[in-house]
């Protein structure tokens, strides 16, 4: 019975701390905003445009393509995601309902909906990290090369500790 809640405890505890890091990290990210490039003002954003402000305008426009870019996809493959889960899903129900029984088909295709569904998500949270960080990065990158690197190392961290 001991053994059983510290292991409790270390799951639980281990699934709050990787959430309070993520959280903290997403948060970090999140502070950089497009339109105010880099920590220095106009010193800063002259240097990142070198007299042409087109580039600040750039870097938004196509983050926000890359954005759009990025949910047509996800989207387009949900729909066909969708059609695969409820074909299969209504397969395991037929072949494990005759060949066992019919609550083991209708358990395991629940089981299999709700995988399909957990790894959905996870997909569209990490693609909208990515995408969300790609330009923050890119801003950071003007301050310092390290400085990029921190912003997409933390930026990739939130996906492993949601996980």
């Amino acid at each position: 019975m001991m053994l059983t809640v510290a292991a409790i405890t270390l799951i639980l505890g281990s699934v709050v701390l990787a959430g309070l890091f993520a959280l903290a990290y997403t948060l970090d990210v999140a502070s950089i905003q497009l339109d105010s490039v880099g920590k220095g003002g106009d010193e800063v954003e002259m240097k990142l445009v070198q007299g042409k402000p087109e580039i600040k305008f750039s870097l938004i426009r196509n983050y926000e393509l890359i954005k759009n870019g990025a949910n047509s996809f996800l989207f387009r493959e949900y729909q066909y995601m969708a059609v695969f889960i409820v074909g299969f899903a209504a397969l395991l129900v037929v072949v494990l309902g005759t060949g066992h029984s019919w609550a083991a088909g209708i358990f395991s295709a629940i089981s299999f909906v709700a995988g399909s569904l957990t790894s959905i998500l996870s997909g569209y949270i990490g693609m909208s990290i990515a995408v969300f960080s790609n330009a923050r990065t890119t801003v950071k990158c003007v301050d310092s090369i390290g400085a990029g690197f921190n912003t997409a190392f933390k930026a990739g961290s939130v996906m492993g500790f949601a996980l």
